[in-house]
């Protein structure tokens, strides 16, 4: 296992943690996770007047700015921590 692995890991769980998200999105205003039911119609409406292009865009900048927190804010204080990382290597190793 190498660090990128390690690093996805701990992303991946990190956008399934359902408290962690919702802070994240609370403190950011961010919409991360949220499904958020549309019509067919709207979906319909939104592809053919290109409003789902500013959807995805956004989606895409939300879920950078959360790998960029996942990174600063949860991965790196993991490794630097010996036990943490001994761990999370031995899960993703498993």
């Amino acid at each position: 296992m190498n660090v990128f692995d390690s690093y996805i890991l701990c992303l991946n769980e990190s956008f399934c943690n359902t408290e962690l998200l919702k802070q994240y999105n609370r403190l950011n205003g961010s919409h991360l996770g949220n499904d958020v039911y549309r019509k067919p119609i709207e979906v319909m409406v939104d592809k053919a007047t290109g409003y789902q292009e500013v959807i995805d865009k956004q989606f895409t900048l939300e879920m950078i700015g959360f790998m960029c927190f996942v990174y600063r804010c949860v991965w790196l204080p993991l490794m630097n921590n010996k036990e943490a990382r001994e761990e999370l290597f031995n899960v993703v190793s498993a």
